[in-house]
């Protein structure tokens, strides 16, 4: 697969920096002298050396380097780095040093999670008193300090209220030219403030045309944008037209002096079948196949990755070997703090996320928050909350919600179920758990991470240069994790591998297929003009099949529950049946229909804000495909049940090449 590295600009500037510093920050203004010392050379709350890096090449930049790269850096900083104390030192020091230079400083975000996080960091409220830069003690003025003040820019409110305060926090949508009530924002900021510094967070967001249009109305105005992301370069070859000034990634945080984040442990069950469940969904005809019947072996290769983790039976299994893991991280957090760690399960879809919700509740007794895009403000804020010993929830379940800008710390166990194609969502995902609970300490802390070896996950362990895979892991298995010596070579390693047996490597044609098509779509694809045609010559499977039974074998022959050596058998055949899917309404085959467009957008690091124009698409695609054209409102139970099982077939179909000709096809837009 080609990978694109966005290139570090700051290299041609490296010698006259580090002389720079050595010399005391020679030909900086007095004010800024102050704060370099105020900030950077204190004994209490001190930052950490990668934050300090980050702020200095920002200084040396404007300050000696004045109009070079534009004025327009981007920061890389790796999750759990510390982003927001950086972008609240920046707005600081200008406030502190520049405030002639600056009128008004505009922090954009991509979504309500990012939006809802730094409104907690800036603006005070009744039950937080300080914000981040009283906190912090961010600029040597303690005055200025309290003074600072921000506002959310909220769909509805008057934009007058951006002229009450300093900060201005806004969601990109609320400034939208396609839109009246947004354009009205953006021509406000335009007309009533002469210069703006803008803070660009989660900036791999900002391919987006709507949201580089935005960009340049303002550039301007702009006297210094600095972008801010964990993963600033994205699969089809594009990153910000910001200029990378500092690359802080994994890899520095895993071999820095100090613990800066989580290592990560990555736990997989040893599976094999005993029964498949075959549904013909076009006849209804269904057949039970056992492992001793001729075509065992062909419906076994008919199975898709989301059968691995989503049918009733690998799902009681791998939420066992997560809820394993849950009791391991509670038992350390009674021995170290007083906190409550959470177990983060993401799946695709909607319906998927509340089948594993009900499962963790009704069957596991696991009190489990849902939050996906139905969710509201009270939702949210108890996503914030998690982790706390006030919350009475032990699990989270998501869809595409709890990405950038969540962010809890406690999250100490994450349960995949849904495969990942993407390396930025992949970063994202893995990234809500790599923030340590205690930051301070120079213990290092672990991430556990339940995945199944059907996902094929292997690329995304070795781009998060997983400390440890441990392999063939059985539920109720206690696995003690020793102290983790810090080593410069991340190659994830399995667990005694001296006791691995040889098994027949299962093969899934249709994921190499899918494999291959994005790999050979990857930076340099064209739009495919006849995306339509394309569309519509997609073949798709009529066939359902679904796991009933499990066995594990016991290839460390290990006492579990049963005689020594003998296999484990995960049966749910007997309630496998009753939750067959006899009816889908049309309103749920909707909602269902807008995850696989989510999860189109993500497989294609396509911005969110296409979301419309792919669900035009979708919809139109399988009226004429499967209902003759006819709405979805006039469809069958029948149609809607074909419709449901081939959703995950459909997805293939948007290769990048369709996805770019979608993007560029105007007559969406009319």
């Amino acid at each position: 697969m080609k990978q694109v590295t966005m290139p570090n600009l700051f290299v041609k500037y490296e010698r006259d920096y580090e002389e720079w510093k050595n010399s005391g920050y020679n030909g900086c203004t007095t004010e800024t002298l102050e704060f370099i010392t105020h900030l950077l050379h204190r004994t209490e709350k001190q930052l950490w050396a990668h934050q300090k890096e980050a702020i200095l090449r920002v200084i040396y930049l404007y300050e000696i380097k004045k109009g070079d790269l534009q004025n327009r850096y981007l920061l890389k900083i790796v999750t759990g780095g510390g982003k927001t104390i950086i972008i609240s030192a920046i707005i600081g020091w200008l406030f502190y040093a520049h405030s002639e230079d600056v009128h008004k400083i505009l922090i954009l975000v991509p979504n309500l999670i990012v939006r809802d996080r730094l409104e907690y960091d800036f603006i005070r409220t009744a039950e937080k008193k300080n914000t981040v830069f009283e906190t912090w003690d961010i600029t040597p003025d303690k005055n200025l300090n309290s003074r600072l003040s921000a506002a959310v820019l909220e769909s509805g409110s008057t934009p007058q209220r951006m002229l009450e305060v300093d900060i201005i926090i806004s969601n990109i949508q609320e400034l939208y030219t396609r839109n009246t009530n947004t354009a009205s924002n953006l021509n406000y900021i335009l007309k009533n403030f002469d210069t703006l510094a803008i803070f660009n967070d989660e900036a791999h967001n900002t391919n987006a045309a709507e949201f580089d249009h935005i960009l340049k109305l303002l550039n301007d105005k702009t006297i210094l944008r600095l972008d801010t992301t964990a993963t600033p370069e994205r699969a089809d070859g594009t990153y910000p037209n910001s200029n990378l000034i500092y690359d802080f990634d994994i890899d520095s945080a895993l071999t820095a002096d100090r613990p800066i984040i989580k290592d990560i442990v990555v736990y997989r069950p040893d599976t094999k079948l005993l029964e498949i469940t075959y549904i013909n969904a076009t006849t209804g005809v269904k057949k039970k196949i056992d492992e001793l019947e001729p075509e065992f072996e062909e419906a076994e290769k008919r199975l898709k990755p989301f059968n691995w983790i989503m049918d009733d039976a690998p799902l009681d299994l791998l939420t066992d070997i997560s809820l394993d893991r849950l009791k391991e991280k509670e038992k350390e957090a009674k021995a170290n703090g007083d906190y409550k760690p959470i177990l983060f399960v993401v799946t695709m879809g909607i319906d998927e996320a509340k089948k594993v919700q009900q499962f963790l509740e009704n069957r596991r007794g696991i009190k489990t928050l849902l939050v996906t895009e139905e969710s509201g403000d009270k939702d949210r804020e108890s996503a914030r909350s998690l982790g706390s010993t006030d919350s009475p929830y032990k699990a989270v379940v998501s869809v595409f919600m709890l990405r950038e800008g969540w962010d809890v710390p406690e999250v100490s166990v994450i349960l995949l179920l849904r495969r990942i194609i993407s390396p930025v969502f992949g970063q994202q995902i893995i990234g809500r758990g790599l923030r340590k609970i205690n930051k301070t300490s120079l213990e290092r802390e672990t991430l556990s991470v339940v995945d199944h070896p059907q996902l094929q996950h292997d690329w995304l362990w070795k781009k998060m240069r997983v400390t440890k895979t441990i392999n063939d892991v059985m539920p109720n298995e206690e696995i003690k994790i020793p102290k983790l010596p810090r080593s410069e070579d991340h190659i994830p390693r399995l667990e005694h591998p001296e006791n691995l047996i040889s098994i027949k490597p299962y093969s899934d044609k249709e994921f190499e297929e899918r494999l291959n098509r994005l790999k050979d779509s990857l930076s340099d694809a064209q739009p495919d003009k006849e995306w339509r045609k394309t569309l519509n010559n997609f073949t798709y499977d009529t066939t359902k099949y679904s796991i009933t039974k499990l066995k594990l074998e016991s290839i460390r022959k290990k006492y579990i529950g049963k005689k020594f050596g003998e296999e484990v058998d995960y049966d749910v055949s007997t309630f496998s049946e009753a939750e067959d899917i006899q009816d889908i309404s049309a309103d749920d085959l909707k909602k269902q229909i807008l995850s696989i467009v989510e999860y189109i957008l993500e497989k294609n690091n396509v911005s969110e804000m296409d979301k419309g124009r792919f669900y035009k698409v979708l919809l139109d695609m399988i009226s004429k495909r499967f209902l003759s054209s006819k709405p979805l409102s006039q469809s069958t139970p029948k149609d809607r049940i074909l419709i449901f099982n081939n959703l995950e077939n459909i997805a293939d179909a948007f290769t990048l090449p369709v996805v770019k000709g979608i993007i560029e096809d105007g007559a969406l837009d009319e």
